[in-house]
This record gives structure tokens, sequence and C-alpha cells, in this order.
């Protein structure tokens, strides 16, 4: 049992010396008051009792130190320094009060080396309390009225400028920007008087700006436009008191030589006009006004003309038919009405097609050609007409019409035939031929003709212009060479 107490007590005894120890240690690093002493302590005792103690001893030693160092330095970088290693430092409020007054200096030289707009509205955004508030305003609003200025200029009219003097009515360009506008409203007057280009717009100018830029090149150009309006007045007249009053006005005028040919060719201009109003003819005027275009008598020649091509017209209008229309396109091929007679005459042909088409008679057809002898249609009427003819004289009463007589064989490769028709009666006598194509041809008294048709089989009838002779009629193959045929009247009795 004693032996027990006896090893709890050296136990104790040396826990104890081993406390001392760490004490005495820490005494000892108190005393030296080091950032090492603290160092060498923690070394040795890492798990002591007294090691937490230590440690916030050694960050104090350590904030100490390094605030001493920024202090000692008076650098930027050394508070930043510091603020980066102990955030919480015991001088913290110290670092960032350096700091700030440091950064403002440095952002105010910036903003005043860069001296824009922007660099002094970013300085007072960050220090809208700086000493340099005054100042850095003052820069402002001496930058603002410039800039201002400047968009004014780039404008360059009466509301940029206008603009800026509302905003700077006492601003250092308001006598720039009352100048400037004065400019511009002169530069507009002087552009509209010009692009007008007559006198009025000239003396207008003259009028309001008397001392103006442009005032030597307005009296200028108002005395050339007062020319051109005078004989341009005389253009319009065209008589021979205009042509003595510009003459009078401008006797070295650039149209001097014209008037004084004017007022010569009076002498040859009334008698001939006389001429014309006696003959009274689209010729006579026509004549009149191709030998003297320009003369006053030559528009009254020209009214004439229309005068004449209206009653024309009117006359053409009077019976709607084909023939009056194209007798007014032939007489008055440049005639005003010329584009509505055109027209008319279009559905006229129209119409009577349609109707030679409805009724498909030799009598339809031969109205249409009577009315349209040259019209859209001719060629189809001219078929239809001979295939009805053709038909009709083979459903009346006819001769048969003898063959052809073969005068030659011809190529095989020739597609045609060539034929030989003789007429030997005292009648003019009318041959049709209705296949591959159809043709009428006529032939007078004693008299022959050469035709060709294209090869092959045709009905073909012949007439003559009396009711008393039957016409032919037959069927004939035509396959190429030369034929004849001669037709005769033959006297029957029964």
């Amino acid at each position: 049992m004693r032996t027990g107490i006896a090893l709890l007590s050296l136990v104790a005894l040396w826990s104890l010396g081993g406390c001392m120890s760490s004490k005495s240690a820490l005494r000892h690093a108190r005393e030296k008051g080091t950032i090492k002493a603290y160092e060498y302590y923690l070394a040795r005792f890492p798990e002591s009792r007294l090691t937490p103690v230590a440690k916030e001893e050694l960050a104090v030693l350590r904030d100490e130190k390094t605030w001493g160092d920024a202090q000692a330095s008076g650098n930027a970088d050394s508070y930043r320094e510091y603020l980066r290693r102990f955030p919480d430092g015991r001088h913290k409020a110290e670092a960032q009060r350096f700091l700030f007054t440091h950064d403002e200096g440095a952002a105010w030289e910036d903003a005043r080396r860069s001296n824009t707009l922007e660099s002094y509205q970013a300085f007072m955004s960050l220090y809208p309390e700086s000493t340099h508030r005054e100042e850095a305003d003052g820069q402002i609003a001496l930058l603002l009225e410039e800039q201002a200025w400047n968009t004014a200029r780039t404008g360059h009219s009466i509301a940029s400028y206008e603009h800026y003097l509302s905003q700077y009515p006492q601003g250092r360009f308001a006598a720039d920007a009352q100048q400037k506008t004065l400019v511009v409203r002169e530069d507009m007057a002087w552009k509209t008087a010009d692009s007008l280009g007559s006198s009025e717009a000239y003396d207008t100018y003259l009028r309001d700006w008397s001392n103006g830029r442009f005032r030597g090149a307005a009296s200028t150009k108002k005395a050339l436009a007062l020319e051109k309006e005078l004989w341009e007045k005389t253009m319009v007249l065209k008589s021979p008191e205009a042509y003595e009053a510009y003459l009078e006005a401008y006797p070295a005028g650039p149209h001097v030589q014209e008037a004084r040919e004017y007022l010569d060719m009076q002498q040859v201009v009334v008698p001939a006009w006389k001429e014309a109003q006696k003959a009274n003819s689209v010729e006579a005027y026509q004549a009149f006004v191709d030998r003297f275009p320009q003369t006053m008598q030559a528009d009254e020649a020209r009214k004439k003309i229309r005068a004449l091509d209206d009653l024309a017209w009117a006359n053409a209008t009077k019976r709607n038919a084909p023939k009056n229309y194209r007798n007014y396109i032939e007489d008055w091929p440049q005639g005003a009405h010329v584009a509505e007679a055109t027209e008319r005459l279009g559905k006229l042909e129209e119409s009577a097609w349609q109707a030679a088409q409805k009724k498909n008679t030799v009598q339809s057809y031969t109205d249409y050609l009577e009315a349209f002898p040259e019209g859209r249609y001719a060629a189809q009427a001219r078929d239809k007409f001979i295939e009805l003819r053709v038909t009709a004289i083979f459903a009346s009463d006819y001769e048969p019409l003898p063959p052809p007589q073969r005068i030659s064989f011809g190529s095989i490769d020739n597609p045609v035939s060539v034929l030989t028709l003789e007429n030997d009666t005292r009648y003019v006598l009318t041959v049709l031929f209705s296949g591959p194509e159809k043709k009428q041809e006529k032939i007078y008294p004693g008299k022959s003709k050469k035709i060709t048709l294209a090869n092959g089989f045709y009905r073909v009838a012949a007439t003559v212009n009396s009711s008393l002779v039957l016409p032919y009629a037959g069927n004939q193959s035509y396959s190429g060479g030369e034929f004849a045929s001669t037709f005769y009247v033959e006297t029957r009795r029964y």
C-alpha cells in the first residue's frame, strides 16, 4: 500500500516539475518579447496547457510587427499586405483609412490626367464626399458644355445650335452658336433661292440678306434670271411686239440673233400664213408648221389641224362602220383619235368574225371579208368561204370537171404541182380549190394563169359571172409535175 502511494507522488512531482518548466519557458519568451522566442517556445511545448496563450501572444507580436513595417515604409502596398495577412487585425481601421486617403488622391490624379467627363464622373461615384468634389463638379460642367457644343457643331443645323443655347444661354460658346445659327439660316436661304433659280427668289435673298455672303452671286444670277424669264415670255407670246421688247431690254442678250431673225421672217411669215388660211386644209397648215415651227401663227396652225382632226373623227363616228374608222386611220395616221379608232375597229372585227362563225355560211364569210379584207381572220374567212362555196356547188347542178392534162412529171421530192389555168370563155372565170390548201383564182376572158398547189386530193369547182352557165365541179389529185386545164362554155339545147 505504501509502495503505491510513493509511486503516485513521484509522478505528481514529475508533472509539476514539467509544468514549471513550461511556465518558465513562456516567462522567458515574454521577457524576450520577440517572435523568435515565442516560436522557440511553441516548438518545445506544442501541446502545453500554455500553448494557446503563447499562440495568441505570438499573433499579437506578428500583427504589431507587420503594422510597424507598414508604417515605416509608408507604402500603400505594405498596408494592403497588412490587411491581407490580418483581415481582422488590431490596426485594420487605421490601415483602411490610410488606403482610402491614399487611393482617393491617386484616383484624383488619374482623373485630372485623363481630364474626361467619364474619368471625373467615375471619381465622384467612388468618392462622393471627396475634398476635390467642387473642382470635379466644375470640370464635369465644363466638359458637359463642351460635349453639347461639339454635338451642335456636328449637327450644324438651326435646331442643334438652338438646343445648345437652350441649355447654355450664357455658355462659353453662346456667341458662336448664335453666329452659326445665322450662317445656317443664310445657307438655307441661298440654297432655296438658287434651287428656284428665279429672279424673284434671288431678289428675296438680297432683300433678307443685304450683306450676305452670296450677295454678289445673287445679283449676277438675278440679272441672268430676268433675261431668261423675258425670253421665255417672248417664246410664249411669239409676237413682233414681244421680240422687240426683248431686243430693247437686252441689246446684247444671248437671243438677240434669234429675235432679229424672227422679226425679219415676219415679212415672209405673214403672207405664207394668209395662203395657208386661204387653203384651209391639213396639208396647207402642216406645210406652214414645218416651214415656220417657232412662230405664233404655227401655234394657230396646229390648233386648226387639231380642229380638222376632231371634225374627221366626228364624221367617222357618225356611223359605227369599219370603213369609216379605216379611212380615219389612213387619213390621220398621227391623229389624236387613232388609238380609239383602232380599238373600235378591233371590236367591230371581233364581233363580225363571231357572227360569221356562228352563221357559217358563204354569205357570212363574204360579209366579213367585204368589211375586213385585211383583217386578222381574213385568211381563215377565205378558207371557210372556199370550202363552203365548193360544197354548195357540189350540192347543186354542175357539169363534170374534165381531168387536167399532165404536161410533165416532177421530182418525187417536190411537194407542189404547177397548174396552168386557161380561160377560153367570154366570161370572168373563178376556179376554187378545196384540199390540202384552199385557193380561189380569177381569170379574165382569153387569159391564163399559172399557179402552184400543194400535192394531194382536191375538190375543184369553176364558175363564171353568168347565171345562165352551169358550174364545173369534180375531184382531182395532184402528185407533182405540171398540169394544164382549159375552161370553155359548151352550149346545149334541151
